[in-house]
């Protein structure tokens, strides 16, 4: 669903939706790898 959304944000004039959907990415991206590199020592 973000990704259709994000599709749909960039198709408008608007460049808050951008901004705000630029941001989601960014911070899943960061907790994504974060959990990733640092899974073993949260699991231990």
């Amino acid at each position: 669903m973000a990704r259709h959304a994000s599709v749909r944000a960039i198709e408008t004039q608007s460049h808050a939706d951008d901004k705000q959907w630029l941001t989601y990415w960014v911070l899943y991206s960061l907790l994504t790898l974060f959990e990733l590199t640092f899974a073993k020592l949260i699991e231990w």
